[in-house]
């Protein structure tokens, strides 16, 4: 099945009218569903952490290739998974704090950790004002849920550190330089995880909408 029919299948019309609504170009709104969709294929958009012993050394072996013990210990044990693996990281406090799962993977882009919550909750707010969403935004950061925000969390995340003047990028006109795609690809995902692929999708993104 080619990838343009696959993406066809999904649901991503919400994304796109909020990103419409944005006023996003026709080339960021395709880098951002194209990124989307490598992230969450728009559907997981509340980050389950249900790992098994051998998910959780696959995913982080860094922290538990050499301790099997612990990964035992937290095998399908989802707020405990991310109570541990995202403490004291990303604006997080200590495991006590509950800060891993309270702030664990949202939304289409699965923005994650207190710092970056507060900072789309900082451009959500600007958004709102400015009429540039019709999601209205909740009393906390700590407040955002995956049925009310996830696309706004999605295009706040985008205005906030894809297009923010600190990184001194702008809106993409020539879609067919696949060296743009990438330098944007790389602000979302800053490992280049997967970067064939969201060059990829952008393009066929691109030709469907």
């Amino acid at each position: 099945m080619k990838l343009t029919t696959k993406i066809q299948k999904t649901n991503y019309s919400k994304l796109l009218a909020a990103c419409n609504i944005a006023n996003l170009n026709k080339e960021e709104t395709a880098v951002l569903l194209g990124n989307a969709w490598v992230e969450t294929q728009f559907s997981f958009y509340r980050e389950n952490l249900n790992y098994s012993q051998i998910g959780l050394v696959r995913t982080w072996p860094s922290r538990f290739k050499m301790r099997p013990e612990l990964a035992e210990e937290l095998a399908h044990r989802p707020i405990a998974i991310a109570n541990t693996v995202y403490a004291n990281k990303l604006g997080n406090g200590d495991k006590a704090t509950n800060d891993g799962w309270t702030y664990r993977g949202l939304g289409p882009m699965q923005i994650t950790g207190a710092v970056t919550y507060k900072n789309v909750y900082q451009m959500h707010v600007l958004m709102y004002k400015a009429g540039l969403t019709t999601a209205a935004y909740p009393t906390s950061p700590r407040l955002y849920s995956a049925a009310n925000h996830a696309e706004v969390t999605a295009i706040a995340y985008w205005l906030a550190y894809v297009r923010s003047p600190k990184w001194q990028v702008s809106a993409i006109t020539d879609i067919e330089n696949t060296d743009n795609i990438r330098s944007l690809c790389y602000k979302i995902n800053k490992g280049g995880l997967k970067m064939d692929e969201r060059v990829a999708t952008t393009l066929a993104v691109y030709s469907i909408i």
